[in-house]
């Protein structure tokens, strides 16, 4: 009897939610710009690799600072994109469903510029670690060129 009375609390306090077929992961990445141009078999690659991670309100994701090497597709939920500012944290966006964090990371391996903090209870994102995703940039000239120009935005001059 405990354990029902211990399932129907974590239930009431984080909702369980089914997960995403390959197909719906396939969709998903799909609606991000990095992955538009990138080969069918490629985008099922990064889905097949990627895992749900689900996460509560005001959880850092990424801490600036130190070292991420995942890249994040969100899912559900909205983030809070914050870099230091003298003393405190300031916000610099808010990304919801469909967007990516954390590629400059997962890419270079650098310390992150940012932080980035889930806002919404129950916030779901897509993970895939550094080491996959170089792996199958490598395959795909295509993802490469468009993940080249993801990241070129953050160039000076190309907001």
């Amino acid at each position: 009897m405990e354990f029902v009375r211990e399932l129907n609390f974590l239930q009431e306090k984080r909702p369980l939610f089914k997960m995403l077929s390959l197909e719906e992961k396939v969709a998903l990445l799909r609606t991000v710009e990095m992955f538009e141009s990138a080969p069918d078999e490629i985008v099922e690659k990064i889905a097949e690799l990627s895992t749900e991670k689900t996460f509560g309100e005001n959880e850092d994701l990424i801490q600036v600072r130190k070292r991420c090497s995942n890249l994040y597709v969100s899912i559900r939920g909205e983030f809070s994109v914050l870099v230091p500012d003298g003393e405190v944290m300031r916000e610099v966006a808010r990304l919801g469903k469909g967007k990516v964090f954390g590629e400059i990371g997962a890419v270079s391996g650098l310390a992150a510029t940012a932080t980035v903090r889930s806002l919404t209870p129950d916030s779901q994102v897509l993970a895939l670690a550094g080491a996959p995703f170089h792996a199958i940039v490598s395959q795909s000239p295509e993802l490469a060129e468009a993940v080249l120009r993801f990241l070129a935005r953050y160039l000076p001059g190309n907001k």
